[in-house]
């Protein structure tokens, strides 16, 4: 036994790119902390509605294209949009 262990369920793809996804957001909720803590809600809120219009695109033109590995691809990089969005930020004005 290697320790490695393959799968070849249709939905092994998809949650490996989801992994990512969790593991930006983890990161991305360190800055989102750091920026709510200095009383800038505002900034997070505009950030989140400056992603929709770009998550819900790629949602549908990747669903539409890989359909569920999409559907986490379109996720996926949300969380790490939000946090370039929020590590940029925080860097410039508290860090």
């Amino acid at each position: 036994m290697t320790g490695v262990q393959t799968c070849a369920l249709p939905i092994c793809f998809p949650v490996t790119i989801l992994r990512i996804g969790v593991f930006a957001n983890a990161l991305a909720a360190m800055y989102y902390a750091l920026i709510q803590a200095h009383g800038r809600a505002d900034v997070t809120a505009k950030f989140h509605l400056l992603e929709l219009p770009v998550f819900l695109i790629l949602l549908f033109l990747l669903i539409h294209l890989f359909g569920p590995a999409g559907a986490a691809m379109a996720w996926s990089s949300r969380m790490l949009l939000d946090l370039l969005l929020l590590r940029s930020y925080a860097g410039k004005h508290y860090v």
